[in-house]
């Protein structure tokens, strides 16, 4: 009857002639319900639900046991055997139905329950990331198998205070974790995530991202914080190009040794800086690719170089450090940075192009004085701008307590330069151009030079490139061109007035608009205004130096290529910019009067302008033989110290009286 009845409910109901038939049947599966009779033949209901219920799948299927008789011994023995509900005979068929329905209804919230729980157990297993439940009345969190495998803990730290994980925070990090922590649990934020380092059982520490959310009573006020640990170290420490490990994990790295033994007894290491100096001149004439193609040949040459124990790192665009712990004597990190510098200075062929790396080195050598990495750090940095300036390989500095000295000095240039210019104290300077054959006179470069009234007069070689650095040498060309096309500075005979336009000028968009507001306001000859720019400063945007040096060329302005030879030397620029001149380098020029292989390379130049339509100055001429070497060749202009050094306008003026007489 029964049956019948729950079918016409929209039931799938399932007689069995007793409890072993019954028993069977739930072995198969696919029930979510028991009525289960009292009185049966065999085994009776209280037997079957024992039995059923000593089965682990069966364990939490419901249970109504139906019963001829009311009474309460039976009812209590029913349900401490496991029943779920019970009703009595004679059946009273909408209570029996409503407690169906009930059971039902918790039925398959238990299933979507399990289901749900199995798609996150197995949603975080794929994840990798560890787990956390902190219950924060009683300070007791719970961590997952894998949140003990990421940083280390023992199956005996399982479960513990937060304390636990807070003391495995890095010291440095330790600050933003709490605040960030303490923010959620106040409400402030809606969510806990913070990215910090925690201590591996190893010693080192690893960086994790940790997230979390609050569970808040009526009144609001965090309960539980639950959420998942994620090992972040590799995006972290490992540079994606090269798949080395970054400064902040060097730092780490360093902080450790030099705790490891104070003083002087620790033993002597070293950190070496590799600076590449072709870098935006490869990203700019092969394309980004190919740039970062060559940072990981340079990765590779370096850690081809060193000891097992030593290691190497990139920490900055260009820039790499490679840190010799436990060397034998100081002096082994000079031998070290020899092999790198060879290995790295060998040319390398990219997008079958030959391509120069240029490395520059600084060394900075603990024997028990580094207290902290930061320090370490500053001093091999100021080594590597020491090497920077040494003019040929191998361009290897070690700190000297002078050069701290000297890069103090070029940070208090910065701001009494941003004084200078404001003030217009900077002068030009002219250095004559004259004809390699004759010394008839041609034109002048028109050189900054800065008289400091402490310091005395300030090298360019010192105070431009603080102006390229931070933008005032816009400004500072700007007012040496408007002297320069000053009516009565230098009369037309004077020839070419030469000025130096940097790669920071030639991108700004207010260039074209400063020259014509010059031009019409002085009245200047364009004609007789030469802009030197270098080959870096044409290849950083190709597109708009096309454009802007054939506006120039436009109003009758000289473009003339600077350093020729020193540069990337992507020789279709010859072709494809509207240049009009070449200055060859000093480098070209030095001792070719006994370099046969620099004759030859001359004498190419020399016929390829010829070709090109291209006028030609060698630069930093200073003796007899490079002039009659460089005549012989063809060169029709030169300037340098053995013609005349840069002079001041009154000098400037003089010469070129007695030219024209």
């Amino acid at each position: 009857m029964l049956s019948r009845r729950l079918d016409r409910a929209g039931f799938s109901v399932t007689c069995a002639e007793s409890g072993t038939a019954a028993l069977s049947m739930l072995d198969r599966g696919g029930y979510d319900l028991v009525l289960l009779d009292v009185s049966m033949p065999g085994l009776d209901g209280f037997a079957t639900l024992e039995a059923l219920r000593a089965k682990p799948e069966l364990a939490q299927i419901g249970v109504i046991m139906v019963t001829a008789r009311d009474q309460t011994e039976d009812v209590v023995r029913a349900l401490k055997l496991g029943a779920t509900d019970y009703v009595s005979k004679p059946v009273n068929f909408p209570i029996l139905l409503a407690r169906i329905e009930v059971l039902a209804a918790r039925r398959r919230a238990e299933v979507a329950l399990r289901a749900s729980a199995e798609r996150f157990t197995l949603a975080m297993r794929g994840s990798n990331d560890g787990l956390w439940d902190w219950d924060i009345a009683n300070d007791e969190i719970y961590y997952s198998p894998r949140f003990m495998n990421i940083v280390g803990m023992g199956e005996e730290e399982r479960v513990g205070t937060f304390d636990l994980w807070l003391d495995r925070v890095h010291p440095a990090d330790r600050g933003r974790v709490t605040a960030d922590l303490r923010a959620h649990i106040d409400g402030v934020t809606f969510l806990f995530q913070n990215e910090h380092r925690l201590m591996h059982a190893t010693g080192g520490y690893r960086w994790v991202l940790a997230r979390g959310v609050a569970a808040r009573s009526a009144d609001g006020a965090a309960t539980r914080l639950a959420g998942s640990l994620a090992d972040i170290n590799d995006r972290r420490v490992l540079d994606p190009v090269t798949r080395l490990p970054n400064r902040e994990w060097l730092a780490d790295r360093i902080d450790r040794i030099l705790q490891r033994t104070p003083g002087t007894r620790r033993p002597p290491s070293a950190l070496v800086i590799v600076g590449l100096g072709r870098q935006r001149d490869i990203a700019h004439g092969l394309g980004n690719a190919a740039a970062e193609r060559s940072l990981q040949i340079a990765a590779e040459r370096i850690s081809s170089s060193l000891r097992p124990t030593d290691v190497v790192t990139r920490v900055a665009g260009e820039q790499f450090c490679v840190l010799l712990d436990r060397l034998d004597a100081p002096t082994d990190a000079l031998l070290v940075a020899e092999r790198i510098s060879a290995a790295v200075g060998e040319t390398v062929e990219i997008d079958g192009q030959p391509v120069d790396l240029a490395p520059a080195l600084g060394i900075a050598v603990d024997t028990g004085g580094y207290d902290q990495a930061e320090t370490y750090f500053r001093e091999a940095a100021i080594a590597l701008d020491s090497a920077r300036a040494i003019p040929e390989a191998p361009r290897i500095a070690i700190f000297q307590a002078e050069m701290e000295q000297r890069a103090r000095r070029r940070l208090g240039l910065e701001t009494e330069l941003r004084d200078a210019v404001r003030r217009d104290e900077l002068v030009p300077y002219f250095q004559p151009i004259v004809t390699m054959d004759a010394g008839r006179l041609t034109g002048f470069e028109v050189l900054l030079r800065w008289p400091h009234q402490r310091l005395g007069m300030v090298s360019p070689g010192e105070f431009i490139p603080i102006a390229e650095r931070n933008g005032l040498i816009v400004p500072l060309t700007e007012s040496l061109l408007r002297r320069v096309t000053a009516a009565d500075l230098l009369p037309k005979s004077a020839g070419f007035l030469s000025v130096n336009l940097s790669a920071r000028h030639l991108a700004s968009d207010s260039l074209m608009p400063f020259v014509h507001s010059l031009l019409d306001e002085t009245g200047f000859d364009p004609t007789r205004l030469k802009f030197e720019l270098t080959e870096s400063a044409m290849l950083s945007d190709e597109d708009r130096a096309r454009r802007v040096l054939g506006e120039l060329r436009a109003l009758g302005i000289h473009i003339s290529l600077d350093d020729f030879g020193t540069g990337y030397s992507a020789l279709r620029l010859l072709a494809e910019l509207p240049l009009s001149c070449l200055k060859i380098d000093r480098s070209l020029v030095m001792n070719a009067d006994s370099d046969p292989k620099r004759q030859r390379l001359l004498r190419g130049i020399m016929e390829m302008s010829t070709h090109l339509g291209l006028d030609v100055v060698a630069e930093g001429i200073e003796t007899e033989a490079e002039r009659a070497l460089l005549v012989e060749l063809g060169c029709p202009n030169g300037q340098g110290f053995f013609f005349a050094r840069p002079m001041p306008l009154a000098e400037a003026r003089t010469l070129v009286a007695g030219s024209a007489a």
